[in-house]
C-alpha cells in the first residue's frame, strides 16, 4: 500500500484551517488560475533554477516567463526588473555555496506512522566553504528582510525548514543542520496610473474641460491641474517596460532592501519539536477523516486570502466529483511537487 505524502505545504494548510485542507487535499480542488503571489514565486524559482544550471539572465528570464501563460504584463515586468537587479547585485557566479544540485526531491519515513511519508522538493543542495552539505532555498516575500527583522529568527523553527533538513539528511545519509536562504523582497511600488506626457520642451501638458491645453495668463503652459475646474494632466499608465526599469533602478540603488542571503541553522531541539508536531498533524488528519468533519477556522487572517472563501463561507459543499466555477479537480493532491 502506497503511503500518503505529507509536505510542508500540506501541514501549513491544515494548521491554518482544517476545512481548507479538506478542499485542497481531500477533494483536490484547485483554482483554475493560481494566485498572483504563487505565479510570481513559481516564476522566480524557475529563473534561479536556470541560473544554477548555468543560464544567463536573458535565458533565465525567458524560462521563468514560460512557467505560466497566466502572468500578466505587469507581473512579468516586476519579475524582469527584480531579476535584472538580482543579477547585477550578485553577479553571474554564486558566492559561498558551490556544486549546487537544483530541485532535489526527497521522500523520507515519519517515525510513528506507517501511513504517511514526509516529502518535498528542495531548491538546491550544495557545499559550504567549509565542506558542509547545506540546503539552498529561494524565497520571495513581502516583508522586511533586514538584519534586525524577526523574519530570520522565525525561520529557525519553520516547519518547511525542519522538514527539508530532516528529509535531506535521510536522503543523503548524513547530517544537515542548516539552510542558506536566498531571499528577495517583492517591490512595494505599483505601476503609475498616469505618467505625464511632455512636449518638446520637457513641459507637462495640462488639458482643460474644453479639451485644449491650459496656459497661464503670461502664455506659459500650466504645469499643475486644477481638478475642481475639470483640468487634468495629459498622460497614460506607466508601460510595463518603464515599470520594469524603475524597479530595477530602485533595487540596484537599495540592494539591502530587496536582497539578502543568510545561513539559518536548525538545532536538534527544534527538529525534535517539529517531529512531535508533525506526528500530531498526522493524527489530526486521521481524526478529522474518521469524524468526517473538518472544522472551519473562520477569521479575517485565514479567509481573506483563501481561494475557497467564495463558496466555503456560504456553506456551499460541491457534490463529489464536481468543481465550482473557477476551480478544477487535480489529478494529484501534491501536484506542487511537480512544478
Amino acid at each position: 500500500m502506497s503511503k500518503e505524502l505529507l509536505t510542508a505545504s500540506r501541514m501549513a494548510c491544515l494548521m491554518s484551517c482544517p476545512r481548507k485542507h479538506y478542499w485542497r487535499y481531500e477533494r483536490m480542488l484547485r483554482a483554475v488560475r493560481d494566485s498572483a503571489p504563487l505565479r510570481f514565486g513559481t516564476a522566480w524559482h524557475r529563473a534561479l533554477e536556470a541560473r544554477f544550471a548555468g543560464s544567463g539572465y536573458e535565458e533565465a528570464l525567458r524560462l521563468a516567463l514560460e512557467t505560466s501563460n497566466e502572468i500578466d504584463p505587469y507581473e512579468a515586468a516586476t519579475l524582469q526588473g527584480l531579476l535584472s537587479a538580482y543579477w547585477q547585485h550578485y553577479g553571474p557566479e554564486e558566492n559561498g555555496v558551490t556544486g549546487v544540485k537544483p530541485e532535489v526531491a526527497f521522500d523520507a519515513a515519519i517515525e510513528g506512522t506507517r501511513k504517511f511519508t514526509a516529502a518535498g522538493k528542495i531548491d538546491g543542495v550544495g557545499f559550504a566553504p567549509d565542506g558542509r552539505l547545506v540546503l539552498v532555498e529561494h524565497k520571495t516575500v513581502g516583508e522586511d528582510i533586514s538584519d534586525t527583522s524577526d523574519y530570520w529568527q522565525r525561520l529557525m523553527r519553520n516547519d518547511q525548514v525542519c522538514q527539508y533538513v530532516l528529509g535531506a539528511s535521510a536522503f543523503y545519509g548524513r547530517e544537515i543542520d542548516s539552510i542558506v536562504y536566498d531571499v528577495a523582497r517583492k517591490p512595494l511600488t505599483k505601476p503609475a496610473e498616469n505618467v505625464p506626457f511632455v512636449d518638446e520642451n520637457g513641459l507637462k501638458i495640462v488639458i482643460g474641460p474644453d479639451g485644449n491645453r491650459v496656459l497661464k495668463k503670461n502664455g506659459e503652459p500650466k504645469q499643475t491641474a486644477d481638478k475642481e475646474k475639470g483640468e487634468y494632466v495629459y498622460g497614460a499608465k506607466e508601460t510595463p517596460e518603464a515599470y520594469a526599469q524603475r524597479i530595477c533602478d530602485d533595487a540596484c540603488a537599495r540592494p539591502e532592501f530587496y536582497f539578502a542571503r543568510k545561513e539559518v541553522a536548525v538545532t536538534h531541539d527544534a527538529l525534535d519539536e517539529f517531529k512531535a508536531n508533525r506526528l500530531e498533524i498526522v493524527r489530526l488528519i486521521q481524526h478529522y477523516r474518521r469524524r468526517k468533519f473538518w472544522p472551519l477556522n473562520h477569521g479575517p487572517m485565514t479567509c481573506r486570502l483563501c481561494e475557497y472563501a467564495g463558496f466555503c463561507l456560504m456553506g456551499h459543499v460541491p457534490a463529489e466529483g464536481e468543481a465550482p466555477e473557477g476551480f478544477r479537480i487535480a489529478d494529484d493532491p501534491n501536484e506542487e511537487l511537480a512544478r
